[in-house]
C-alpha cells in the first residue's frame, strides 16, 4: 500500500511540476498607421532560426492583446500585411524593416508600441531586459536598415519594370554598400558591448566562423545567459564534428525505403544532404546532384535530410524533382539531426567515409564538394 501511495505522490508531483512550468504570457500590441486587419505571430524557441507555426491574430485599429501559454522563453516575430509591398508587375515583395521582433518569457507582459511608415516600423518593446536592449539596438540601426530595405525593393522593382541595365546597376551598387554596413552592425555592437546579454543573441544569428571567433570575447555573465548557453552548446558540438571525427549515429524511417541506420553503410561513402523544399539554392542544385548520384551510385549513398519543412511539401519536392536517393524527414523532438550535426545553413553536405569518419562539411552550393568526392572516389 505504501508503494502505491508513493507512486501516486510522485505522479502528482510530476503533474504539478509540468503545470507549474507552463505559464501565461501576455502580448499587448499597438502600432499606429497600420491598415492590416490581421497579423501573423510566430513564437520560436530560443536558438531556433525558423518556425512554420504561427497564429493569425485579428487587429482593431492596429491593436491586439494576446494571451499565450508558454513553458520556455520565446522569440516572437510579428508579420503585418504591410510587410508585403507590390512591385510594378503586381508581385508582392517583402520589406524586412517592417517586421516586429522581441522576446517573451513565461509570466511576462510585453508591451509593443510604435508607428508604421512605408519602409519601416519604428517601435519599442518593454517587459524584460532583453527587450529593452534590443529596442535600443534596433533604434541605433533603424535608419540604415530602412534604407537597405528600400533599395532592396527598388532594385527588384526596376527589374520588374524592365528598366535599363545602367539604371539598375546604380541602384544595385548603392544597395550592396548599404547591405555591407548592415551586415557589420551586429558585430560592431558585440565588440562594443561584450557585457550585454543582447550580444549573445546577435552572435547566435551569425555563421559558424564568426561565432567561434567572437565567443571568447563575451563576458562570463553573458556566456551564462540563455543565448550564451546556446552558443556554448553549438561550439562544443562543432568541436566534436571536426574532420576525421566519428559521425554521430542515427536510425530513421525513410520515405519509401524502410528504416536506415547510419552505422550500416555497407562499405560506401555516405553524403548527408541537409535541404528543404523551401530552400531555393537546394532545389537549384538538384539537377547536378542527380547527375552526380547517377554516375556514382555504386560507390556512394546519399541521404537527403529535410529540415524546417512541411511533410507535404517535402514529398512533393521529392516527386517533382525525381530524387531517387534515400530521404528522411528531420524530427526535432525525437532526434534532431540539424542540431546533432551542427548545421547552420542550407544546403549543407557532410561526407562520411566507409569507416564512419567525417571527410568534409560543405555549406551552400560549392564546387569544392564535388571535387572532394572525385578525389575520394579515385582512391
Amino acid at each position: 500500500m505504501r508503494k502505491i501511495n508513493f507512486l501516486l505522490i510522485l505522479l502528482c508531483l510530476s503533474l504539478w511540476n509540468c503545470t507549474k512550468k507552463t505559464e501565461k504570457a501576455v502580448i499587448s500590441f499597438k502600432i499606429n498607421n497600420m491598415n492590416s486587419k490581421e497579423v501573423k505571430v510566430r513564437l520560436t524557441s530560443f536558438g531556433e532560426k525558423f518556425s512554420d507555426k504561427y497564429k493569425t491574430v485579428n487587429l482593431e485599429n492596429g491593436e491586439f492583446i494576446l494571451d499565450t501559454l508558454i513553458n520556455e522563453p520565446k522569440e516572437v516575430i510579428i508579420q503585418p500585411n504591410e510587410m508585403l509591398k507590390k512591385l510594378s508587375n503586381g508581385e508582392l515583395f517583402p520589406i524586412p524593416s517592417k517586421l516586429v521582433k522581441f522576446f517573451i518569457y513565461p509570466k511576462d507582459r510585453v508591451n509593443v508600441s510604435g508607428s508604421m511608415s512605408e519602409y519601416k516600423v519604428d517601435y519599442k518593446v518593454d517587459g524584460n531586459l532583453l527587450n529593452n536592449q534590443y529596442s535600443d539596438y534596433r533604434k541605433s540601426i533603424l535608419n540604415n536598415y530602412e534604407l537597405g530595405s528600400k533599395l532592396f525593393y527598388d532594385v527588384e522593382n526596376l527589374y520588374s519594370k524592365g528598366a535599363k541595365d545602367s539604371i539598375i546597376r546604380i541602384t544595385e551598387n548603392n544597395e550592396i554598400e548599404v547591405s555591407k554596413k548592415n551586415r557589420k552592425a551586429p558585430i560592431n555592437y558585440i565588440n562594443k558591448n561584450q557585457n550585454i546579454e543582447l550580444s549573445s543573441f546577435l552572435l547566435a544569428n551569425e555563421q559558424k566562423e564568426v561565432i567561434i571567433e567572437n565567443y571568447d570575447n563575451l563576458s562570463e555573465k553573458v556566456k551564462k545567459s540563455d543565448f550564451g548557453i546556446i552558443l556554448k552548446k553549438r561550439i562544443d558540438n562543432w568541436k566534436n564534428l571536426s574532420i576525421n571525427s566519428t559521425a554521430p549515429n542515427f536510425e530513421y524511417q525513410t520515405y519509401k525505403s524502410g528504416k536506415i541506420k547510419l552505422s550500416e553503410n555497407n562499405g560506401k561513402f555516405i553524403v548527408l544532404d541537409f535541404w528543404g523544399s523551401w530552400c531555393g539554392p537546394c532545389i537549384m542544385e538538384m539537377p547536378k546532384m542527380k547527375e552526380f548520384y547517377k554516375n556514382n551510385s555504386k560507390k556512394i549513398e546519399i541521404i537527403g535530410i529535410a529540415a524546417r519543412d512541411k511533410e507535404a511539401n517535402w514529398i512533393k519536392a521529392i516527386k517533382e524533382n525525381n530524387l531517387t536517393w534515400k530521404h528522411i524527414f528531420n524530427n526535432k523532438k525525437k532526434d534532431d539531426l540539424v542540431k546533432k550535426y551542427g548545421v547552420t545553413g542550407f544546403p549543407t553536405k557532410i561526407i562520411i567515409n566507409p569507416n564512419g569518419k567525417i571527410e568534409g562539411i560543405y555549406l551552400g552550393i560549392k564546387e569544392d564538394f564535388y571535387l572532394k568526392m572525385e578525389e575520394l572516389l579515385k582512391n
